[in-house]
């Protein structure tokens, strides 16, 4: 079966129904899968999300394992063939968990919103599908399945530019060089004196 990793807490603006939903489609479908739920409860609680999984009619092909420790990551990551993050949060920044799947070969299929296209690339580094839309995660699933040699070329490049792009040593150089910048710019700009009234003005505004 493919297995699907689920990873960030249990936010409905995280898509994790639009996730469900297609997972019921490949159910449907007599695709075999494996979903694997991982991290901490928030606006969906465990039981509700129980109730869902039986509502979609995937709890057979689903477990929920909760919160992860840092050091369970990695196994996490090497047991899964898809990392999956639907996300339709409006305020998504760059969400490090997509870069940590990334980093750690797991090829990612997220949603094109916010930051997630400038690293997560179609046909480069991953697959990108519009948010709440299940049909269509559905079947970009199935896609990377088909096309094992792809998917392959695709999770090498987002390592690649997970080690080069987004590496310790070039972030740290990156804000040096940026704050330095700013540093200089401020040295160089003239002191401007407080700006004076004239002696009219002054007897006016006593």
């Amino acid at each position: 079966p493919l297995r699907i990793l689920w990873f960030s807490n249990l936010f409905r603006a995280k898509g994790l129904e639009t996730l469900l939903a297609a997972c019921q489609c490949l159910k449907d479908l007599g695709f075999a899968f494996d979903l694997t739920i991982a991290g901490a409860e928030g606006d969906i609680r465990k039981a509700e999300l129980e109730m869902l999984l039986m509502a979609y009619d995937i709890n057979g092909n689903t477990r929920y394992i909760g919160a992860v420790r840092a050091e369970e990551r990695r196994n996490l990551f090497d047991q899964s063939d898809l990392f999956i993050f639907p996300t339709h949060y409006t305020n998504e920044a760059q969400p490090l968990v997509v870069l940590e799947a990334m980093a750690a070969g797991v090829p990612v299929i997220t949603t094109s919103i916010a930051t997630l296209p400038e690293f997560v690339l179609p046909d480069q580094t991953g697959w990108l599908c519009p948010p709440g839309d299940p049909d269509k995660l559905a079947n970009t699933m199935i896609e990377a399945t088909r096309h094992p040699a792809r998917t392959n070329r695709l999770r090498h490049q987002a390592r690649l530019m997970c080690e080069t792009r987004f590496a310790h040593a070039r972030f740290t150089k990156e804000i040096v060089k940026t704050v330095s910048a700013i540093l200089t710019q401020s040295s160089s700009q003239p002191i401007r004196s407080k700006p004076q009234c004239p002696p009219d003005e002054l007897e006016d505004a006593k």
